[in-house]
Parts: structure tokens; C-alpha cells; sequence
């Protein structure tokens, strides 16, 4: 499981006070982030109700919820895992490059208040040194699924 905030609870002790730290279960991320991207995506990603259109922070049609992730290659998968977890994401799919080589990762963003909690995450993921591009999916309108 996940860990992506810690809980502090306070306790009063004979001369002074003691702070207890657990982490809290994510509700993101269950798996881990495998250490290479996935070489399948569920074809409802590209269901026309996950289209969004926007003007003012990306020109296009892209997935509503979906960033394109491609790490470097010296990336080790804690680092990957440590990205995932920043954006609260869970990793849905992917594309090699080649095969059996690394790609990019499909990664869901949480949140309804689109485009916003995308682009968050797009430039949370592009400060990250590990991150070699993060974008959001493109869909070409005249494709028809």
C-alpha cells in the first residue's frame, strides 16, 4: 500500500509529551508502480466522456484525467513510485518505446475540477528531476472510437 501523508497524535507522559508518527494509508496508488511502463491500456481511457477541450491551459483535445509520463532512463522504481504518489495517481496503463525496453506511463490524476487538477500534476511532475517529459494525452478528434 501507499503512504502519503503522516498522522501525528500527541501524548501526555509523567515530564513531557510524546508524538507518535504512523503514515496513512494512500487511496491512490494500490500496486506498486512497476519499474518499467505497461505495455497495455484499458481502450475506455480514449471513451469519448474522458475528452476534454480546453483553450486556456492546453490547446486541444486531450484525456480529462490521464498524464503521459516518460521517466529517464535512470529512474530507479521507488523514484517512479515516489512520482505516482506526489500527483495521489495510479498508474493505468502504458506504452513501451520498444520491446522490452521502458516507455511511457499512463498515470490518473484525481480531482473534478477540470482542467486543473491535471495541470497540477503535469507541472508537479515536470519539476521532478526523474521525469524526462510529463504531458497530457492528445486525442485527435477525428478519430472514432
Amino acid at each position: 500500500m501507499a503512504w502519503s501523508l503522516i498522522r501525528c497524535a500527541a501524548t501526555a507522559l509523567a515530564g513531557g509529551v510524546l508524538l507518535a508518527c504512523h503514515p496513512v494509508p494512500s487511496n491512490t496508488q494500490q500496486m506498486p508502480v512497476p519499474a518499467r511502463a505497461p505495455s497495455t491500456a484499458p481502450r475506455s481511457l480514449w471513451s469519448r466522456d474522458n475528452w476534454y477541450r480546453d483553450t486556456v491551459f492546453v490547446s486541444g483535445t486531450y484525456l480529462r484525467d490521464i498524464a503521459v509520463v516518460l521517466f529517464k532512463a535512470t529512474a530507479t522504481q521507488a523514484e517512479r513510485q515516489a512520482a505516482v504518489e506526489l500527483v495521489h495517481g495510479e498508474v493505468v496503463g502504458g506504452h513501451p518505446l520498444a520491446e522490452g525496453s521502458d516507455g511511457y506511463y499512463y498515470i490518473r490524476v484525481p480531482g473534478t475540477d477540470y482542467p486543473r487538477p491535471l495541470v497540477r500534476a503535469l507541472q508537479q511532475l515536470q519539476a521532478l528531476p526523474q521525469v524526462l517529459s510529463a504531458t497530457p494525452e492528445f486525442v485527435d478528434n477525428a478519430l472514432r472510437f
